[in-house]
């Protein structure tokens, strides 16, 4: 089943919930607020009329087959899912494509879902459907990609999954229908048509309850019949994504925040940059303990050389700067998947950069638990420190060499604050 189901995929799922997909959407949607430069993005809402009604038992089977399920395994799927009658029911028909802000990347979704609706049966209902683009998009070519995409251009795109997409600022009222906790009034009558339910209590026969609420609300291993209390489910429902946060829970979701390293630890998020125009590396990096607090922060101007050299060197230096801090534990979280790959494998002297790979391992290897882990740029809060003060035009004037920072630097006081807190970035889906 690995293989069949994307770890992205959270629908009818164990473990994992529908409800993810909004978190994610509405990140996405964030950058979009905050997009600046020349490319922007675009978010098409499709409405798919009738989704489950119109799908082609043909392209069911197709897919089946696709992914390896034959044989009789295939006969009998298909012979229950195509012979059952169903009453007629609603599904969730919910679809978000994200992508480039640009004439072809708009020809392209738009040729893709044709596509997809010939082979599968679905139909689109474009009128609709809606777009939306990002603010830095100048209004010619947004009306340009809504005439392509065949769907009106909108500032806002209602409702994912039920609940509403936000464009604007967030305030208290912004999450009010996802997180509203139900008043008690309202607990106490979904209670009282429990019990009544439970000891068969109606408008026309009143009927005694044998036991009182708060031992039927008791576990059975307690003596009671394990009825959860409304009021209690509220709040475990209302606390639920938190919890899943606490234990870890991987998904695409969670993997947007910045994970806290262990009480008395050091955690290091470095990045490196170049500038391509000519050639200019540089790599910055911050250190914070368990509470997100600020410890130090560095940026290195290393001359002309490659992306992944500036990845390596930004490593190191945290490495550096943590040992000569005194901590003896120690996770190093960068956003270069190649950087982290090759501390973790053979290297050969041969490559060309063997001597700074070599240092890497050196200082991994010292008297001390360290880690070193590839994670989504999104949650690598040193992009902004690489791109603000160590490769920005005015940096260039710097000297070659370290810079340390005792202070926090202003240009991502902000950025720390929101990590602090478990705040996300936003990861950019583009298809």
């Amino acid at each position: 089943m690995a293989k069949l189901v994307s770890p992205n995929q959270v629908s009818f799922v164990p473990g994992r919930q529908i409800t993810d997909n909004i978190v994610v959407a509405q990140e996405v949607l964030h950058k979009f607020k905050t997009a600046q430069g020349k490319k922007g993005f675009i978010a098409w809402k499709i409405d798919l009329s009738k989704a489950y009604d119109r799908l082609h038992w043909q392209f069911v089977r197709e897919v089946l087959w696709e992914v390896g399920i034959r044989g009789h395994i295939l006969e009998l799927l298909m012979h229950c899912i195509s012979t059952v009658q169903y009453k007629p029911f609603s599904i969730v028909n919910d679809l978000i494509l994200f992508g480039e802000a640009s004439i072809h990347q708009a020809h392209l979704m738009k040729l893709c879902l044709d596509e997809f609706c010939h082979l599968s049966g679905q139909k689109v209902s474009f009128d609709k459907s809606r777009i939306c683009v990002s603010p830095n998009i100048c209004s010619d070519l947004a009306n340009s990609i809504a005439t392509i995409s065949g769907s009106p251009h909108s500032s806002n795109l209602g409702k994912y999954l039920g609940v509403p997409l936000i464009h604007t600022r967030v305030d208290k009222s912004t999450y009010q229908e996802v997180i509203a906790k139900l008043p008690i009034f309202v607990c106490d009558r979904l209670d009282q048509l429990n019990r009544n339910f439970l000891w068969g209590h109606t408008a026309d026969k009143a009927t005694i309850h044998l036991v009182n609420w708060e031992t039927s609300c008791k576990p059975k291993i307690a003596g009671g019949l394990g009825i959860k209390k409304m009021a209690w489910m509220n709040q475990a429902l209302l606390a639920k994504s938190g919890w899943r946060l606490l234990q870890h829970e991987q998904g695409l979701w969670a993997e947007l925040s910045w994970n806290r390293p262990n009480p008395g630890g050091c955690k290091i998020n470095s990045d490196g940059s170049r500038n391509n125009t000519i050639g200019q590396i540089g790599v910055a990096g911050v250190l914070r303990d368990a509470t997100g607090a600020w410890l130090k922060g560095y940026s290195v101007n290393l001359g002309i050389g490659s992306v992944l050299e500036a990845e390596l060197w930004g490593i190191f230096w945290g490495l550096s700067l943590a040992w000569d801090s005194g901590f003896r534990t120690v996770e190093v979280e960068s956003d270069s998947k190649v950087a982290v790959t090759l501390l973790h494998s053979l290297t050969i002297a041969t490559h060309p950069l063997f001597n700074i790979i070599n240092c890497c391992k050196v200082k991994m290897s010292d008297d001390w638990v360290c880690s070193v882990r590839h994670i989504l740029r999104e949650q690598n809060c040193a992009d902004r420190v690489v791109t603000v003060d160590a490769l920005a035009t005015t940096s260039f004037d710097f000297s070659l060499g370290l810079r340390i920072f005792e202070e926090i630097p202003a240009c991502i006081a902000d950025i720390l604050v929101a990590n602090a807190m478990g705040d996300s970035r936003p990861r950019l889906l583009c298809f």
